[in-house]
């Protein structure tokens, strides 16, 4: 039917699966056996070029329910892993990957050794070209959050009964009263829709899973749906067949426009959950690898350099949203030093949709330094030093009581208000504090605002502030060179 994808339908599995798709294996993979030799272990398959399946999946917040390969556990597991000893969902998966005809599964707690940093660092790392080139990834989206956030139940595959509801085929006619196609109308149960609040897919690292792989099977609570670049179809109505390219971006819009794309993707990433938040560029790493290939970037935690100074205008979804992790994750001008929902002030634009702003900000350089092997994880340290017109400021509350809400003052004048990215930024009731305003964008409005550190010739973001351009033009700023960090 749609031959860069070869599967028919949810259920329909056409015979061609198998042919002109060979890659080279992950590292690691369960290799589930076959009718000579049924074992299921675990093999290493970094020198084997075939198909496999990945496993997205939810682990368990409990520990001890945790089934994964340590240094400890890797030899057993390349002798033979017992079927019945597996957790339900591992057990699913390996059901579906052999009725499917393949012989490779790739789960990441088996599949990347726990306990070793090394192993750890480089497999992430390379996770999202795992994902990408699967020949399916199972997403194992079937279980629903409790009010304790433990999900419901183990693996997928026995779901609750799927409600068949009438489809009302009606014709759709275009401004000109001409028949141009068909509306399918259905009932939502709202009470069985579950898509909006499935667990799986308020993950971190399901983002990039989600995102990256060609081929989807989603289990949900009560139906499949299957997704791929041809094609969408839920199973409801496996006969209303949807083309992906009608409601997807495209690979030429992604081309064109991947500024806007990682934007976004930054975005949604942020209202993700994170059982460790030092995981935050861990668990972009894969689709940062695969965006700087790709688009020929470079990466600095969580900016990519073809949008440098779009990704430094961001604020808190919400006044107050925003948080700081326990331990350190990025430098304070990245938008992955902080716990909570973001999003981006994009450059102003034309009424043709043209953009109007340009960077104002040069001489960019970074210093960072990886806690381990990957280029695009976890972080000790970092600074960008940078070349822009800076404007001295005084910032004070807009009352006693605000711990958010600021002034900026430029000699008598009041420039802006703006808010604090962290309460413990404010200044003391009835006081003020030196700041500096740094213009990022030519015509933009919103600029940095930063404070320097105490003893040190280095400043950290407190966030961002509309203040209008002409007051970088009227001789109250002069170029500098700083450090961020």
């Amino acid at each position: 039917m749609h031959p860069n994808c070869r599967i028919g339908g949810v259920g329909e599995v056409l015979a061609d699966i198998g042919q002109d798709e060979c890659v080279k294996l992950p590292r690691r993979v369960i290799d589930i056996g076959d009718s000579v030799d049924p074992r299921i272990r675990l093999i290493d398959s970094s020198n084997i070029e075939g198909q496999y399946i990945a496993l997205s999946h939810r682990w368990p917040i409990d520990p001890s329910k945790h089934f994964k390969t340590t240094k400890s556990s890797i030899d057993g597991h390349r002798q033979q892993i017992v079927f019945e000893d597996l957790p339900r969902t591992f057990q699913d998966a390996i059901t579906v990957t052999r009725k499917l005809g393949l012989r490779y599964l790739w789960i990441d707690s088996l599949c990347i050794i726990q306990d070793d940093s090394d192993d750890w660092d480089e497999q992430s790392m390379v996770m999202g070209k795992i994902y990408n080139e699967s020949t399916i990834t199972i997403m194992a989206a079937t279980s629903i959050p409790s009010p304790n956030h433990e999900p419901a139940a183990e693996g997928f595959l026995h779901r609750q009964p799927s409600l068949t509801l009438p489809t009302i085929e009606m014709d759709y006619y275009n401004r000109g009263w001409k028949r141009d196609g068909n509306w399918f109308i259905r009932y939502m149960d709202r009470t069985r829709h579950h898509s909006h609040n499935l667990d799986l897919l308020t993950r971190g690292w399901v983002l990039q899973e989600h995102i990256l792989s060609r081929r989807k099977i989603i289990y949900t609570p009560d139906q499949l749906l299957w997704n791929c670049k041809s094609m969408q179809i839920l199973e409801v109505n496996r006969d209303i067949k949807t083309d992906s390219q009608l409601i997807q971006k495209t690979e030429s819009w992604e081309d064109t426009y991947f500024v806007d794309h990682w934007l976004g993707i930054a975005e949604a990433f942020s209202t993700k959950d994170l059982t460790f938040e030092s995981d935050k560029l861990p668990a972009l790493s894969g689709l940062a690898s695969y965006f700087c290939q790709r688009h020929g970037q470079e990466y600095f935690a969580g900016l990519l350099s073809g949008s440098i100074a779009e990704g430094l205008l961001w604020r808190a979804y919400s006044p107050g949203s925003l948080s700081r992790p326990m331990e350190y994750t990025a430098p304070t001008w990245s938008w992955t030093s902080l716990k909570g929902r973001f999003k981006f002030i994009g450059p102003s634009q034309s009424t043709d949709g043209s953009l109007t702003s340009k960077c104002a900000i040069e001489d960019i350089e970074f210093e960072l330094l990886p806690e381990g092997e990957n280029p695009y994880g976890r972080l000790k340290d970092g600074r960008m030093k940078i070349t822009g017109l800076i404007m001295s400021a005084e910032m004070s509350r807009e009352n006693d009581n605000a711990n958010l809400l600021m002034k900026l003052h430029v000699g008598t004048s009041s420039v802006a208000q703006f808010s604090l990215d962290l309460a413990e930024f404010a200044p003391a009731p009835s006081s003020f504090e030196e700041v500096a305003c740094l213009y990022v964008l030519e015509h933009e409005a919103n600029v940095l605002v930063l404070r320097k550190r105490k003893s040190l010739e280095e400043y950290e973001r407190i966030g961002i502030a509309p203040i209008d351009p002409a007051w970088f033009n009227n001789g109250a700023a002069k170029k500098e060179r700083i450090t961020i960090i």
